[in-house]
């Protein structure tokens, strides 16, 4: 498996190639019928390049077929695709979910392009093993499959249960469900088990909810790499109403692979066990799993049991238990406002970071505002963390103090808010900004912006953070106060490198 922190501990996107324009079909109607009719609907074109070849009423353009690329005629704009054919666990896209089995790229609309499960089934499945997929400009919503089975029960929205790549631009995931069976469920949004990156994304509002195991109500990711830029994980709920666990809120990440957050928000996740443990309210990682936190705010998340005597509900922000040589990496963030709640003498630890990793280095991150049962709960081991100084820690649990570290003050910040950014599709990650006097501003490491462990040549939003050589420093966490601005090299906010 691929991984994404690399010696020298920062990180560098995974090289992807995007899907080239070889045959192009053309989607002319909303509707999700099969006939051989001069209609093209988006089954009949996901069909006809699965086959490479034409279907029905899609014929398309720029042969030959191969690398193909479906995209919207432009009097569709506004219009939902509502997929009808119900026949969950069908595998050639006749019915039920839109099967993908070789490499596709689907654009949107300009104002984007609505597909709609119907709770019929997942929206789409991608079963084929080293291929590339890619979606832009997609709101992929209304997906729940049948969790009759483990395989069936992953992917409310999307499943990717083989080695494949897909990528997300300006993409949003939301009101995709599981619910129900007697099996683990996995991955209320998207899960992954290959290659999944996020650009300027949101997956938003998506629901586990059963008696049995739930991981991942946002994402799911087991095996695979996920890189997730620009986007925003919110608002979505992982509920167990018996007595299992629950875990990973916004992303869940286990058995080896790579998380990592750039310039991304996940906030408002919650997870949620009735008589069993809670863990990772916003994130949680375990197994051989590598976890970069970059230039990303952690907030609002929650970690609830209503158990009795031994269950807990912990790592509200971020649950990190990776084991073997794993390592954690934070830099430039802020983990803020978090909380972990029990009721009935069950027990609540660490609202704002658990973490244990063969290393687990911080730089220019805030940690503050955490609860844990009403009482300051910011991080758990701090003797297992190294900081690489210029951290602001408001409960310290132990972290040895580095140059520049300020421990048992308050960082001083607003609400968490769209306070700007590069998105233009989608909305921009939301972050929590310094408060006039924070002492977080002009504090960060007075290293010229770049390499691990200086600050980011930008802040979250893709805004310039001030050089060392300049007046100011750049401020500690996720967000810069009094920026100039946008930063043009980022202004689509990808590196140069990552192309």
């Amino acid at each position: 498996m691929k991984r994404l922190v690399v010696p020298g501990l920062f990180l560098i996107c995974i090289a992807v190639p995007m899907v080239g324009q070889s045959a192009t079909l053309t989607v002319n109607s909303a509707s999700d019928t099969l006939l051989d009719d001069l209609v093209c609907t988006l089954r009949e074109a996901i069909i006809a390049a699965n086959q490479n070849a034409d279907f029905n009423g899609c014929v398309a353009s720029d042969l030959p077929y191969g690398n193909d690329r479906i995209v919207f005629r432009p009097g569709l704009a506004g219009q939902a695709h509502v997929l009808t054919r119900a026949g969950a666990g069908e595998q050639f896209t006749e019915e039920g979910d839109l099967d993908i089995t070789g490499d596709l790229k689907i654009v949107g609309d300009p104002a984007g392009t609505v597909i709609d499960g119907n709770q019929l089934d997942r929206v789409f499945d991608i079963r084929t093993a080293d291929i590339l997929v890619s979606f832009e400009r997609l709101q992929i919503t209304g997906g729940r499959p049948p969790a009759t089975d483990f395989l069936e029960a992953q992917g409310g929205g999307i499943r990717m249960d083989a080695n494949s790549t897909l990528v997300l631009e300006d993409c949003v995931v939301t009101s995709n469900e599981i619910s129900g069976g007697v099996e683990t469920l996995l991955g209320g949004g998207i899960s992954n088990s290959g290659t999944l990156i996020l650009r300027r994304t949101e997956v938003i509002g998506n629901t586990l909810s059963s008696t049995s195991p739930v991981i991942g109500a946002g994402i799911s990711s087991r095996t695979g790499d996920l890189q997730v830029f620009d986007s925003r994980i919110s608002d979505n709920l992982a509920s167990n109403i018996s007595n299992q666990f629950a875990r990973g809120g916004g992303i869940a990440a286990e058995n080896g692979g790579s998380v990592s957050l750039v310039r991304s928000e996940v906030a408002l996740n919650r997870v949620f066990s009735a008589n069993g443990n809670a863990q990772g309210g916003g994130v949680r990682a375990s197994g051989e799993t590598e976890v970069a936190i970059i230039n990303s705010t952690l907030s609002s998340n929650e970690a609830r049991t209503d158990a009795g005597q031994g269950s807990v509900a912990t790592g509200a922000g971020a649950f990190i238990l990776v084991s073997g040589a794993a390592e954690l990496i934070i830099n430039s963030s802020t983990i803020f406002q978090n909380t972990t709640t029990a009721d009935n003498g069950a027990s609540t630890f660490f609202a704002g970071l658990s973490a244990s990793a063969a290393a687990i280095q911080l730089a220019n991150t805030i940690i503050a505002g955490n609860r844990a049962a009403g009482s300051a709960s910011d991080c758990n081991g701090g003797h297992d963390f190294t900081s690489l100084g210029y951290n602001l820690v408001e409960d310290n649990c132990g972290i040895a103090a580095m140059s520049g570290d300020l421990f048992g003050v308050s960082p001083s910040l607003g609400p968490l808010a769209d306070n700007g950014g590069a998105n233009t599709q989608t909305q921009s990650p939301w972050t929590h900004a310094p408060l006039g006097g924070s002492p977080v501003v002009d504090a960060g490491n007075p290293a010229t912006p770049g390499a691990f462990p200086a600050c980011p040549i930008t802040d979250q939003r893709g805004f310039v953070r001030p050089d060392s050589n300049g007046q100011r420093r750049c401020d500690i966490g996720s967000h810069e106060r009094d920026s100039p601005g946008l930063n043009l090299l980022f202004s689509d906010s990808f590196e140069p490198s990552s192309r």
